[in-house]
């Protein structure tokens, strides 16, 4: 019983400190930004934990937006200011996604510790998947991703 009174105590405090901090502004020349959603499935399964970046094809890259999927594969892509939300433009969208190799021998220098659930075509330098957020409109997308006929990507520890 008395764990469980230091645990609730620890808890109130905690919220307490974690709700008096101050609220971030909003950083000069950001723009407005909209409500954005983005559906990852690979081979038709929702994927968890792939990372998606957006770059815009246009204009200032200050305000590239990212998110990483949840359970259900779905992002809620934010600024990298922390600011929910995904300014209206047209972007060029990455998906990476790296899963810790179960064969990785510690004692190897060349043994694989990584490696992509996703192939590199999805990767920053290569994808040529293409979104457009718009104003006043619900701004979903889905992407079904495949393997294709790359290799997966495998990294090595350095």
């Amino acid at each position: 019983m008395t764990k469980k009174i230091i645990v609730l105590l620890f808890l109130a405090v905690f919220c307490t400190a974690c709700n008096s901090r101050p609220k971030l502004e909003r950083p000069e020349g950001m723009p407005e930004l909209v409500p954005c959603s983005i559906t990852v499935t690979f081979d038709g399964k929702s994927i968890q934990g792939v990372t998606i970046l957006l770059v815009p094809l246009e204009g200032d890259t200050q305000w590239s937006p990212s998110g990483t999927t949840d359970t259900n594969g779905r992002a809620y892509p934010d600024t990298s200011y922390g600011f929910k939300g995904v300014p209206v433009g047209k972007y060029k969208v990455s998906f990476t996604c790296f899963e810790t190799d179960p064969n990785y021998n510690e004692n190897d220098p060349k043994s694989p510790w990584a490696k992509s659930s996703i192939p590199l075509k999805y990767s920053k330098s290569k994808s040529k998947e293409v979104l457009e957020v718009r104003p006043n409109e619900k701004n979903n997308f889905v992407f079904n991703l495949d393997a294709g006929e790359e290799s997966i990507l495998v990294s090595t520890k350095l």
